[in-house]
């Protein structure tokens, strides 16, 4: 039995009406990110055409988008924005795009840096018992699991009812760079333990040494820990935001599928098929929003976090950062001194 297509639905049927964005803006940002790439600007370029995508979902934007991420280095999200162009090209019948997003994802795959996570049993049966990686859960799926990682520092934290924190740094600074972590925890009652950064694997190069308190303060891993944190917080945002887009991929395919073979039309309604389809596009839809939303807060964190770790005495300077969910949506808090 068919039934009234009502506005909402209508909505999520017609993504190009409902939630394209601007197309002008995203024309725009697509050009410039793209002159952007030509001068190497690949820093001012990526953003540019991530949110081009986020405006107006293309499957050139998004090819272009992971060209980028690849050039800057960023060479697991470059991955990952590859294997989306190759499921949205496929659905879309584009074969010349999905022959090269394939050919780019296979070229990337024995380069991707890989972090795995041991969890010793005792810790896993502990209640509350819960693994972070850059502020975000790792779930129990990936435990064990070599999971590929962009280059940078990355923080490894874990916590347990009634257990203090313990937090170990691991930092990834060359192509196929393979770490194993073994977590911890203190004892009951102990203090929170902050492990050092973990070192680098024997055939990667130390950061040459200086003496320059300013030349440190300019570095990702750098004295200052505050800059640190930006960093982080940065990587993050951009993590959140690629994996907005690939559940904004996902919604867009739903769609096309509700569409298909006669599930739905603007003038009959959907059926069963197409109302449990647009159902699906709605929630990866909401997912998605919730993504963007939050990575772009978090990038525009961490870049606020670099800006205030300004050259000063860095012995008395810490930052807390903590999610919070306001009536506007996700956010962050951010507290300490600098």
């Amino acid at each position: 039995m068919r039934k009234p297509i009502g506005l909402g639905l209508a909505l999520f049927l017609f993504p190009q009406a409902a939630w394209a964005g601007d197309q002008v803006l995203a024309e725009a940002l697509f050009r410039e990110g793209k002159d952007l790439m030509r001068s190497k600007d690949y820093a001012r370029a990526c953003p540019k055409l991530a949110e081009s995508y986020r405006q107006d979902p293309a499957t050139g934007t998004l090819l272009a988008l992971g060209m980028c991420q690849e050039e800057s280095g960023l060479l697991a999200s470059a991955w990952t924005t590859y294997n989306a162009v190759v499921a949205r090209a496929q659905r879309e019948g584009q074969k010349d795009r999905e022959t090269a997003a394939k050919r780019r994802a296979a070229a990337l795959e024995p380069r991707l840096s890989k972090l795995t996570l041991e969890i010793p049993a005792e810790l896993a049966r502990l209640p509350g018992f819960k693994v972070l990686r850059d502020g975000a859960p790792v779930p129990e799926a990936a435990w064990g699991s070599a999971v590929p990682i962009d280059p940078g520092k990355h923080v490894v934290e874990t916590t347990a009812d009634g257990r203090a924190r313990w937090e170990q740094a691991v930092t990834f600074t060359a192509d196929a760079d393979r770490k194993t972590l073994r977590v911890a925890l203190p004892e009951e009652g102990a203090p929170a333990v902050i492990a050092p950064t973990q070192k680098a694997a024997p055939h990667e190069a130390p950061p040459p040494p200086t003496d320059s308190p300013a030349a440190h303060e300019d570095e990702p891993g750098g004295a200052n820990p505050v800059r640190t944190v930006g960093w982080v917080v940065g990587g993050v945002g951009l993590a959140a935001v690629a994996a907005g887009a690939v559940f904004g991929l996902r919604a867009n395919g739903l769609h096309d599928d509700a569409r298909q073979n006669g599930h739905c039309s603007e003038a009959e309604g959907c059926d069963e098929t197409g109302l449990d389809l647009v159902g699906q596009a709605k929630d990866a839809a909401s997912v998605a929003n919730v993504l963007f939303v939050s990575g772009g807060v978090l990038v525009a964190a961490g870049v606020t976090l670099y800006l205030v770790g300004a050259p000063t005495d860095t012995s008395t300077a810490s930052v807390r950062l903590a999610p919070s969910m306001t009536s506007k949506g996700p956010g962050v808090t951010l507290g300490g001194r600098f």
